[in-house]
Protein backbone atom coordinates (compact mmCIF):
# COMPACT_ATOMS: atom_id res chain seq x y z
CA UNK A 1 0.00 0.00 0.00
CA UNK A 2 1.40 3.39 -1.01
CA UNK A 3 1.32 6.59 1.00
CA UNK A 4 -2.17 7.93 1.54
CA UNK A 5 -1.98 11.70 1.86
CA UNK A 6 -5.56 12.90 2.25
CA UNK A 7 -6.70 12.95 5.88
CA UNK A 8 -10.02 11.25 5.08
CA UNK A 9 -8.36 8.37 3.29
CA UNK A 10 -5.66 8.14 5.95
CA UNK A 11 -8.33 7.97 8.66
CA UNK A 12 -10.10 5.20 6.74
CA UNK A 13 -6.90 3.17 6.49
CA UNK A 14 -5.99 3.78 10.13
CA UNK A 15 -9.56 3.03 11.25
CA UNK A 16 -9.64 -0.29 9.42
CA UNK A 17 -6.30 -1.32 10.91
CA UNK A 18 -7.44 -0.28 14.38
CA UNK A 19 -10.69 -2.26 14.03
CA UNK A 20 -8.77 -5.29 12.76
CA UNK A 21 -6.51 -5.20 15.82
CA UNK A 22 -9.56 -4.92 18.09
CA UNK A 23 -11.19 -7.89 16.37
CA UNK A 24 -8.10 -10.08 16.61
CA UNK A 25 -7.57 -9.11 20.24
CA UNK A 26 -11.22 -9.79 21.11
CA UNK A 27 -11.13 -13.21 19.44
CA UNK A 28 -8.11 -14.16 21.52
CA UNK A 29 -9.31 -12.66 24.81
CA UNK A 30 -13.06 -13.29 24.90
CA UNK A 31 -13.47 -16.55 26.80
CA UNK A 32 -17.11 -16.90 25.75
CA UNK A 33 -16.11 -17.33 22.09
CA UNK A 34 -15.24 -20.51 20.30
CA UNK A 35 -11.81 -19.21 19.33
CA UNK A 36 -11.13 -21.98 16.85
CA UNK A 37 -14.32 -21.10 14.97
CA UNK A 38 -13.65 -17.34 15.04
CA UNK A 39 -9.92 -17.26 14.19
CA UNK A 40 -10.54 -17.73 10.44
CA UNK A 41 -12.66 -14.56 10.57
CA UNK A 42 -9.39 -12.72 11.22
CA UNK A 43 -8.26 -13.70 7.73
CA UNK A 44 -11.43 -12.22 6.26
CA UNK A 45 -10.84 -9.07 8.31
CA UNK A 46 -7.28 -8.89 6.98
CA UNK A 47 -8.47 -9.11 3.37
CA UNK A 48 -11.07 -6.39 3.97
CA UNK A 49 -8.49 -4.18 5.68
CA UNK A 50 -6.10 -4.66 2.74
CA UNK A 51 -8.85 -3.77 0.28
CA UNK A 52 -9.77 -0.65 2.26
CA UNK A 53 -6.12 0.39 2.03
CA UNK A 54 -6.05 -0.26 -1.73
CA UNK A 55 -9.27 1.73 -2.28
CA UNK A 56 -7.85 4.52 -0.12
CA UNK A 57 -4.74 4.63 -2.32
CA UNK A 58 -6.86 4.74 -5.49
CA UNK A 59 -9.21 7.31 -3.95
CA UNK A 60 -6.32 9.50 -2.90
CA UNK A 61 -4.89 9.37 -6.42
CA UNK A 62 -8.32 10.28 -7.77
CA UNK A 63 -8.61 13.20 -5.35
CA UNK A 64 -5.19 14.49 -6.38
CA UNK A 65 -6.38 14.39 -9.99
CA UNK A 66 -9.47 16.39 -9.03
CA UNK A 67 -7.22 18.98 -7.37
CA UNK A 68 -5.42 19.48 -10.69
CA UNK A 69 -8.72 20.50 -12.24
CA UNK A 70 -9.13 23.74 -10.29
CA UNK A 71 -12.73 24.91 -10.84
CA UNK A 72 -11.88 28.60 -10.43
CA UNK A 73 -9.17 28.39 -13.08
CA UNK A 74 -11.41 26.37 -15.40
CA UNK A 75 -14.37 28.76 -15.02
CA UNK A 76 -12.12 31.78 -15.59
CA UNK A 77 -10.65 30.14 -18.68
CA UNK A 78 -14.13 29.29 -19.96
CA UNK A 79 -15.35 32.86 -19.41
CA UNK A 80 -12.32 34.24 -21.25
CA UNK A 81 -12.78 31.91 -24.21
CA UNK A 82 -16.53 32.61 -24.38
CA UNK A 83 -15.91 36.35 -24.25
CA UNK A 84 -13.35 36.09 -27.04
CA UNK A 85 -15.65 33.87 -29.09
CA UNK A 86 -18.50 36.35 -28.72
CA UNK A 87 -16.43 39.14 -30.27
CA UNK A 88 -14.36 37.08 -32.74
CA UNK A 89 -15.72 33.55 -33.26
CA UNK A 90 -13.27 30.95 -34.50
CA UNK A 91 -13.08 27.16 -34.69
CA UNK A 92 -10.07 27.23 -32.33
CA UNK A 93 -12.02 29.09 -29.66
CA UNK A 94 -14.96 26.68 -30.02
CA UNK A 95 -12.56 23.78 -29.51
CA UNK A 96 -11.03 25.49 -26.48
CA UNK A 97 -14.49 26.09 -24.99
CA UNK A 98 -15.45 22.44 -25.49
CA UNK A 99 -12.16 21.29 -23.94
CA UNK A 100 -12.73 23.38 -20.80
CA UNK A 101 -16.33 22.19 -20.58
CA UNK A 102 -15.06 18.58 -20.80
CA UNK A 103 -12.58 19.30 -18.00
CA UNK A 104 -15.37 20.69 -15.82
CA UNK A 105 -17.51 17.64 -16.53
CA UNK A 106 -14.53 15.38 -15.84
CA UNK A 107 -14.00 17.10 -12.49
CA UNK A 108 -17.67 16.53 -11.54
CA UNK A 109 -17.38 12.87 -12.52
CA UNK A 110 -14.17 12.35 -10.53
CA UNK A 111 -15.71 14.04 -7.48
CA UNK A 112 -18.76 11.80 -7.76
CA UNK A 113 -16.62 8.66 -7.98
CA UNK A 114 -14.55 9.76 -5.01
CA UNK A 115 -17.70 10.42 -2.98
CA UNK A 116 -19.12 6.99 -3.79
CA UNK A 117 -15.81 5.39 -2.84
CA UNK A 118 -15.82 7.17 0.51
CA UNK A 119 -19.37 6.00 1.22
CA UNK A 120 -18.47 2.37 0.48
CA UNK A 121 -15.31 2.56 2.58
CA UNK A 122 -17.30 4.13 5.43
CA UNK A 123 -19.80 1.25 5.25
CA UNK A 124 -17.02 -1.32 5.41
CA UNK A 125 -15.43 0.52 8.35
CA UNK A 126 -18.77 0.62 10.15
CA UNK A 127 -19.09 -3.13 9.64
CA UNK A 128 -15.60 -3.72 11.05
CA UNK A 129 -16.25 -1.44 14.03
CA UNK A 130 -19.58 -3.14 14.70
CA UNK A 131 -17.99 -6.59 14.58
CA UNK A 132 -15.18 -5.44 16.89
CA UNK A 133 -17.69 -4.05 19.38
CA UNK A 134 -19.81 -7.21 19.32
CA UNK A 135 -16.74 -9.42 19.75
CA UNK A 136 -15.51 -7.30 22.64
CA UNK A 137 -18.95 -7.42 24.29
CA UNK A 138 -19.51 -11.07 23.41
CA UNK A 139 -23.17 -10.47 22.50
CA UNK A 140 -25.16 -10.47 19.27
CA UNK A 141 -22.45 -12.23 17.32
CA UNK A 142 -24.27 -14.86 15.33
CA UNK A 143 -22.11 -17.56 13.86
CA UNK A 144 -18.59 -16.98 12.49
CA UNK A 145 -19.47 -18.13 8.97
CA UNK A 146 -22.11 -15.43 8.70
CA UNK A 147 -19.65 -12.74 9.80
CA UNK A 148 -17.09 -14.04 7.30
CA UNK A 149 -19.64 -13.91 4.45
CA UNK A 150 -20.56 -10.32 5.28
CA UNK A 151 -16.88 -9.31 5.39
CA UNK A 152 -16.26 -11.10 2.09
CA UNK A 153 -19.19 -9.26 0.49
CA UNK A 154 -17.71 -5.91 1.56
CA UNK A 155 -14.28 -7.01 0.32
CA UNK A 156 -15.71 -7.98 -3.08
CA UNK A 157 -17.60 -4.67 -3.35
CA UNK A 158 -14.46 -2.71 -2.54
CA UNK A 159 -12.34 -4.77 -4.94
CA UNK A 160 -14.78 -3.99 -7.75
CA UNK A 161 -14.77 -0.33 -6.76
CA UNK A 162 -10.97 -0.23 -6.65
CA UNK A 163 -10.84 -1.73 -10.12
CA UNK A 164 -13.13 1.01 -11.42
CA UNK A 165 -11.14 3.74 -9.64
CA UNK A 166 -7.84 2.47 -10.98
CA UNK A 167 -9.21 2.37 -14.52
CA UNK A 168 -10.21 6.05 -14.45
CA UNK A 169 -7.93 8.07 -16.72
CA UNK A 170 -6.44 10.97 -14.80
CA UNK A 171 -5.73 14.43 -16.19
Amino acid sequence: MGPVRDDGWRRATDGSQRAARRIRRAIERNRRLDRAAWRPVSEHVGRLTDEIGAVADAGDTLDRSVALLDPDVLHARLATFEEQAASEPSPELELAIRAVERDLERRRDLLSRSGRARVQVDRALARLDDLARRLEDGYGLGEPGSAARVLDAHTADLAALRSVLEDVPHP
